[in-house]
């Protein structure tokens, strides 16, 4: 078998995009790379970086139902999300446009790098609500990307100053 850290030093195409992230989180899965390994290798930390500061980044990389290219659309739906000085928001899409897909990787980062305390799921009606939040739950339990760099999410509460010594940690 292969020594991991042997594997990991193997050529996947250094440039981060979200096919080459994608395909280096795939490639340590499939080569049982041990996940502390993994978060300590350079690669990996700038993917965790770029994925902290983008969320459009987060979800093209870890949630399988964003990955597709992405239409001028959606670049100026994603520009508006991700701009802060952009207090409220009103956007009228399509069906299928991604909405809920968009919103769900919202709150699946926020978990991730414990960005928020709380998170407060909103619809219509308690049934919509209970299914939004069923779907954000079934994809930290079943995501194998998820799960290899963020770990399980049953029984573990990750702390904040894991999130924090993230930030401050110099990935460049």
């Amino acid at each position: 078998m292969t020594q991991p850290s042997a594997v990991l030093d193997s050529p996947v195409g250094w440039d981060l995009t979200v096919a080459n992230a994608r395909g280096f989180i795939d490639f340590a899965i499939e080569n049982r790379v041990p996940r502390e390994e993994l978060l300590e290798h350079p690669f990996m930390q700038a993917i965790l970086k770029k994925a902290l500061a983008s969320t459009r980044f987060f979800g093209q990389v870890f949630i399988d139902s964003y990955y597709r290219p992405m239409t001028h659309q959606h670049e100026q739906y994603w520009d508006v999300i991700e701009d802060i000085s952009i207090p409220y928001a009103a956007m009228i899409c399509w069906r299928g446009f991604g909405k809920s897909t968009g919103g769900n990787t919202l709150a699946i980062q926020s978990i991730c790098f414990q960005l928020d305390r709380f998170i407060l799921v909103v619809s219509k009606t308690h049934d919509e609500a209970s299914r939004i939040t069923e779907n954000i739950k079934l994809d930290l339990l079943t995501n194998r990307r998820l799960r290899a760099v963020f770990g399980s999410f049953k029984k573990s509460i990750r702390k904040a100053k894991d999130v924090e010594a993230m930030e401050d940690a110099d990935f460049d």
